[in-house]
Parts: C-alpha cells; structure tokens; sequence
C-alpha cells in the first residue's frame, strides 16, 4: 500500500483500530500546536507550577534545582516523544512499513515541529526558535525509536525468550 493511499483505502475497510490510531495521532498534533497558541503568561503560569512541584518533589521545597527553562525543554521533548511513538502506531495500523516510509515519518514530525514554531511567532509575548526545531525533531526521533523498539519487543523478545525456555524445560539432564 502507497503511502498516499492512507486514508483512501479502497480494497479494504478501513478497521476501529486505523480510526483510533489516526485520531490519536492528530490530538497530539492538535494539543501541541494549542500549547503554542497560548499567550506567554498562560504558558508561563503552567510551566513554574510544574517547576515548583518539581522541586518540592526533589528537594522538598528547600531549594531550586531545576529551573523552568528546563521544564519547558523538556515538556516539548516529551510531548513530541509522543507524537513520535503515535506515529509508530499508526503506521502500524495501516500496514505500512516504517523501515520504506522512515522519510515520510521523519517529515511529519519536522512538519509538526515547523509549524509549532510558526504559530509561537505570532502568539503574545513568545517567539520561534530553531534550536526548538531540533529538539521537537530528536524528541519525535526519540519516541519513533522507542515505539519501533517496544514493537520488537512485543513481536520477537517475548516469543524468543518463551521458546528459549521451554527447550530447556524439555531437554533432558
């Protein structure tokens, strides 16, 4: 099946778990783009609440460890973390090899990140940054990988590991 043809699937139906694997995927997109539509005060409230809760869990209160620069960095590692990891997913859901369509996953995520900085250009109080770019892409990168790794594991670790020992149960002494 042709990449283009995703979403135009015209020898089979298209399955609950395509649907779900497609709508996850775009609420992710959609969430982080809604992050980066928000005024820089709104965001900022939200990032030193989690910075504070941050260190009171680190240190208990007494001092600041980690600062909110950090936290946003890695808020936006993670969240394209996530995105990468759904890519993964749905890829899957439409049998699609992510080995042939690597480029294809690796533009959606640089898409993503693209015009996630777009939009912060022209959200109050925020500015787009390039080195941002990178860091939403490695994020993206670092989820693809995980998911492509979890896959392996559910195809082939456990299967591996279960026959493994069933032999040596069966062998004899």
């Amino acid at each position: 099946m042709n990449i283009s043809n995703i979403f135009r699937n015209n020898r089979r139906k298209v399955t609950a778990k395509q649907i779900a694997a497609a709508i996850l995927f775009a609420a992710c997109v959609i969430f982080i783009w809604h992050n980066s539509m928000e005024a820089a005060s709104i965001s900022s409230v939200r990032s030193g609440r989690v910075t504070k809760a941050v260190n009171e869990w680190l240190t208990g209160g007494e001092k600041i460890i980690i600062y909110e620069r950090s936290i946003r960095k890695a808020a936006h590692f993670l969240e394209y973390a996530l995105e990468g990891g759904l890519a993964v997913l749905l890829f899957e859901a439409y049998h699609l090899s992510l080995r042939r369509h690597i480029g294809t996953a690796a533009l959606m995520g640089l898409f993503t990140a693209l015009i996630d900085e777009t939009i912060q250009l022209f959200s109050t109080g925020r500015d787009g940054s390039v080195l941002d770019v990178w860091l939403d892409f490695g994020g993206f990168a670092f989820g693809l990988l995980l998911g492509v790794l979890c896959g392996y594991v559910k195809k082939y670790g456990m299967h591996r590991s279960v026959g493994r020992n069933r032999k040596r149960e069966t062998e004899p002494d």
